[in-house]
C-alpha cells in the first residue's frame, strides 16, 4: 500500500464499531443480561458485515492508488 494514500480514504471507523458490538454481546453474555442463542445470531449475522466493511475500505485504497 502506498503510504501517500489520505487517513479517511485507509481507515473506516465501521469494522471498528461492529468489532466493538460483537465484544459487547460477549461480555453481556458473559454477565447474563444476553442469552446465549442472541450472541451466535449476532455473530452468525455480524460476522459477514466485518467481512464487507474490511473489504469495501481495501477497495476504496485500491481505487485511490489506481487514480494517482
Amino acid at each position: 500500500m502506498n503510504s501517500q494514500v489520505p487517513w479517511h480514504i485507509r481507515y473506516s471507523v465501521v469494522p471498528s464499531l461492529i468489532m466493538a458490538a460483537l465484544i459487547l454481546a460477549v461480555v453481556l453474555t458473559e454477565r447474563g443480561l444476553l442469552s446465549s442463542m442472541t450472541l451466535v445470531w449476532l455473530m452468525l449475522s455480524l460476522a459477514p458485515a466485518y467481512m464487507a466493511a474490511l473489504a469495501w475500505n481495501s477497495i476504496r485504497v485500491i481505487k485511490y492508488e489506481q487514480r494517482s
